[in-house]
């Protein structure tokens, strides 16, 4: 697939088809890094349902009580949440937690109606979001949805095949029940799928086409998994389906198409977040934003880094602080990976992971990490060297991604020179700017 050389200079991350345009600028001052430590969002996670009506094979919930949080609970946790971060630009409240959200839909609509006061009240972003295996997503519900400007996305893992094996509901498959909801679903601008790779190895390029069709986001995910996850075989086989996947992106680019590109850049991809950090020149020493601008409320309360967390008791967080878990995160990744070439592109190895692995690195998905990042840099080389074009078009997406982490100035200003209250003029600014 890659047939050219590409240097990759591990003290500074800097990549290129010439070594001599590398050069030796020194290692990442990781004072500075520190120095520079910002959070500007902040996610707000809450298990607002811990039942399901799903039973997924790999599911870290394996201790559901059937118990649902409350309106109040929620919104104490919401408040503080909020007035403890308030230097930050923009608040996204997560409800997917470790259950189906939609089992507790009336706390949803609650939640949106807080949302929208504090909004009014601090004239900043409080977004509401959430993932949901999509059984209950009727056409009514996901209509409303979008209406309120909730965002959602859809657990749909691959081909029809690999989901059924993995998510059944009653010992009943879900694909086709979960596909005729999401036809239904009238707006897919705002709509993404997140897809959860396992050692059930599908046609990635077909799948990625046919999810395409319904999604304006795809987000697809390694497992963390002791028993489901990659071992050697596993991770050859999928090291292949991603060769095939960029070898289409770029047959894709030749054509002056990036549709499938930008629908793998506009989430959370695990593949694309090493794309992006290829075309925009990205370094970081830091894995994840878990503890640090994300954090995690059990169903009781209790404060987690990320909800897998819960599993693991030693990942509670008795106070959130920021800086200290950045540089726990940072120094933790200097331990386990120093010397490591694919550091500075990879951020490291993920600490749920390392919990799996009683506390060792898990070299299969160091190997799978590695080609995709080979992956990633060879993309943005050929892209850059063959459709000038295309390459400008990809910068300026992953610049305007990049700007919804930040305050939107543009909309205060409207906001505030029509004297509307900030939801009122949100709504208005978004349909002017076709946003629903």
């Amino acid at each position: 697939m890659i047939d050219k050389t590409i240097f990759l200079n591990e003290t500074t991350g800097e990549f290129s088809y010439k070594k001599s345009e590398l050069f030796v600028a020194g290692r990442i001052n990781f004072t500075e890094i520190l120095n520079n430590f910002k959070v500007s969002v902040i996610y707000i996670c809450l298990c607002i349902s811990n039942k399901c009506n799903m039973n997924c094979s790999y599911c870290f919930n394996q201790d559901k009580d059937n118990k649902v949080m409350d309106f109040k609970f929620a919104k104490s946790i919401i408040e503080k949440a909020i007035d403890e971060n308030k230097y930050c630009d923009k608040f996204f409240i997560d409800v997917s937690g470790s259950g189906e959200p939609l089992l507790n839909l009336n706390l949803i609509w609650e939640i949106n109606n807080l949302c929208k006061k504090l909004s009014n009240k601090i004239n900043k972003e409080i977004i509401l979001n959430f993932v949901t295996n999509g059984l209950l997503l009727t056409e009514k519900i996901s209509t409303k949805l979008q209406s309120e400007g909730i965002l959602f996305g859809i657990s749909l893992d691959g081909d029809m095949y690999n989901h059924n094996f993995h998510r059944k509901s009653n010992g009943h498959n879900t694909y086709e029940l979960i596909m005729e909801n999401i036809r239904k679903i009238k707006n897919n601008d705002y709509l993404g799928v997140a897809v959860t790779i396992s050692n059930t190895v599908f046609d990635l390029v077909k799948t990625i086409d046919d999810l395409s069709l319904y999604f304006n986001t795809i987000s697809i995910k390694p497992i963390r998994h002791k028993e489901l996850g990659f071992n050697r075989k596993i991770t050859k086989l999928w090291i292949l389906e991603y060769q095939k996947l960029t070898r289409n992106i770029l047959i894709l680019s030749d054509n002056n198409n990036i549709s499938i590109l930008k629908k793998l850049l506009n989430g959370d991809d695990y593949f694309g977040k090493f794309i992006y950090r290829a075309f925009m020149g990205v370094k970081t020493l830091n894995r994840c934003d878990s503890g640090i601008s994300r954090f995690c409320y059990d169903i009781d309360g209790t404060l987690y880094g990320c909800p897998p967390a819960k599993v693991y008791p030693e990942e509670r967080l008795i106070k959130p602080n920021n800086l200290q878990k950045y540089k726990k995160q940072i120094q933790d990744t200097i331990n386990m990976c120093s010397g490591c070439s694919y550091l500075l592109l990879c951020g490291g190895q993920c600490q749920i992971e390392t919990l799996i692995n009683n506390g060792k690195l898990n070299n299969n998905m160091c190997l799978f990490k590695k080609k995709l990042i080979d992956f990633a840099m060879y993309i943005s080389l050929y892209i850059k060297q063959n459709n000038k074009l295309i390459y400008k078009e990809i910068i300026e997406f992953c610049n305007e991604k990049n700007e919804r982490s930040f305050r939107n100035d543009e909309l205060l200003k409207f906001v505030k020179e029509n004297n509307y209250s900030f939801i009122e003029g949100k709504k208005i600014y978004d349909k002017l700017n076709k946003k629903y």
